[in-house]
């Protein structure tokens, strides 16, 4: 969205000269799936498994965040475990962090 946007671009100017602070690329495109979840009491990656249009599902944008902080910690995803989510959606190329 516009504010997240924003948000992002205000944090980035913030913090531009601290080498210590990182940004993920990581983009949760919509928060409805996580409100449900938290709703449910079941985590969003087990709620939203599968998602109509061109989003990524829950499940989708978990497992490139664990991956995104996996390799953060210098070490590999195993992607094998991230295809047994049935990923039909196509990865996003959006510019993203700073």
């Amino acid at each position: 969205t516009y504010d997240g946007a924003a948000i992002n671009k205000a944090l980035c100017e913030v913090f531009s000269d601290q080498a210590s602070v990182q940004f993920l690329n990581v983009v949760i495109p919509s928060l409805v799936a996580y409100r449900e979840a938290t709703t449910r009491q079941i985590p969003v990656h087990i709620h939203e498994t599968h998602r109509r249009g061109n989003s990524p599902a829950a499940r989708e944008v978990m497992v490139e965040l664990l991956g995104e902080i996996i390799d953060l910690q210098g070490l590999t995803l195993n992607l094998d475990l991230a295809a047994g989510f049935g990923s039909d959606a196509p990865a996003q190329e959006a510019a993203r962090g700073c």
